[in-house]
Parts: C-alpha cells; sequence; structure tokens
C-alpha cells in the first residue's frame, strides 16, 4: 500500500457501501489483501457476528464505542487521552472469531486491513450472525 512516501491507492477500485448504520470504503487491494475505512455512525448496532473468510486487524482512527472480541470482553476503539500511543487501538480479529460492538456517541471510524481466504470483498459481504 505504500511506496516509499507514496500512498499506492488501487486504481478503480474506490469502491464504497452505504448502509443504514455504517459506510465502507475500499482503498486498496492487493491479491488477498485488502484495506479498508469502515464508518459506523452514532446509534449502529453491531450484532453478534464472525467472518469466515477474513481475518483483519483494525486500528481506531476516529470516535470512540466497545468491541467485544470472544473471549476477549470490552475492547475499546480508543483511549481517552488524545496522546495514547496507535497500537493501544489495535484489534486483531482472527477469522472465525465471534465479536460485536458499536461505537461511542459520536460514532467511530475504522481502518481495516484484512487478509481473505478467496476473492476479496466488502467485510459486510463475509458475514455469518450468531443464530
Amino acid at each position: 500500500m505504500l511506496a516509499g512516501d507514496a500512498l499506492r491507492l488501487s486504481r478503480g477500485l474506490q469502491e464504497m457501501r452505504c448502509a443504514a448504520q455504517w459506510i465502507e470504503v475500499m482503498i486498496h487491494r492487493d491479491g488477498p489483501w485488502q484495506t479498508q475505512l469502515n464508518v459506523f455512525l452514532p446509534g449502529a448496532v453491531v450484532p453478534m457476528h464472525r467472518h469466515l473468510r477474513c481475518d483483519s486487524v483494525d486500528v481506531a482512527i476516529a470516535g470512540s464505542g466497545v468491541v467485544d472480541v470472544l473471549p476477549w470482553r470490552g475492547v475499546r476503539l480508543a483511549q481517552k487521552k488524545r496522546d495514547a500511543p496507535l497500537a493501544a487501538q489495535l484489534m486483531s480479529i482472527p477469522r472465525g472469531v465471534w465479536h460485536t460492538g458499536g461505537p461511542g456517541d459520536n460514532g467511530a471510524v475504522i481502518l481495516s486491513f484484512q487478509h481473505w481466504i478467496g476473492e476479496p470483498d466488502f467485510i459486510s459481504a463475509d458475514w455469518e450472525p450468531a443464530s
């Protein structure tokens, strides 16, 4: 995605998908690797689910909220201190692991670095809800 000091966006890939509670923007793809920006609007509810074809490492960019990644509970999306290190906001969500969450009062923005089995897609397309 980075070449020296230049950001390499995949040509023609800048697609976006809008739902009632979130917006997804694909910004880079290279084989099974994909980078996606996810914007969760205030009041969004992300039900318990898992992804069967995608591992991700997500970074909180703005806003706040809580994510429950089983077996861990209550992982904060953002630190309250402005000078908190970015690495403190990393979340690893392995393929097949159940998770849920929601943004804080002002929403949340997440940058998601993904590795896919098969053809990458929007992360919401690889969604299995809990029964």
